[in-house]
């Protein structure tokens, strides 16, 4: 089998359309994260919108507004994001094996995501009202995650360290 799991489909159509998806996916997921990145680095870095009474903006951090009074970002502040856009785009090219440390990362972010933190939060949202056996389910799912993604890290810490001639820790070579 091929690393990358769409080069081991059966058709050359199915492949395609699965690909155009996983592009347009990748595309779609993208813009949160940035968002969240960007606007930590906002509040941190630079101070809030200016008002009538500080037009240099709220906040004692480092660096000044990157909002105008229009409440428009300024052109300093849209190119900073567009260069931390670049800067991730040129992360991923630069990185050789890129989707391996993707499948690392993706099995610790996937396995939380979709099993751990919802099931989690579940219970803690609404622990007084669930029965026994809808909190014995969910704490099968969170075990379930974690084992799943344990097992996926190991996977692929295993095959990057086989893609880069490393040696293994005795621990790990079992």
């Amino acid at each position: 089998t091929q690393d990358v799991i769409t080069n081991n489909l059966p058709t050359r159509g199915f492949r395609g359309l699965v690909n155009l998806t996983l592009v347009a996916k990748a595309l779609l997921s993208y813009p949160l994260p940035y968002f969240a990145v960007a606007s930590l680095l906002e509040s941190t870095l630079f101070r809030g919108k200016p008002t009538d009474e500080q037009p240099e903006g709220e906040g004692d951090q480092p660096f000044p507004t990157c909002w105008g009074r229009d409440n428009d970002l300024r052109v300093w502040a849209v190119t900073l994001r567009v260069l931390l856009v670049l800067t991730t785009m040129f992360m991923a090219i630069s990185i050789p094996h890129f989707a391996l440390l993707m499948g690392l990362i993706g099995n610790f972010t996937g396995a939380m995501l979709s099993f751990v933190w919802p099931c989690y939060f579940h219970m803690k949202l609404k622990w007084n009202f669930l029965s026994i056996h809808v909190i014995a389910w969910e704490v099968f799912i969170i075990f379930l995650g974690v084992i799943f993604g344990f097992i996926g890290i190991i996977t692929s810490f295993k095959a990057l360290v086989e893609t880069y001639h490393l040696p293994l820790p005795n621990a790990i070579q079992a």
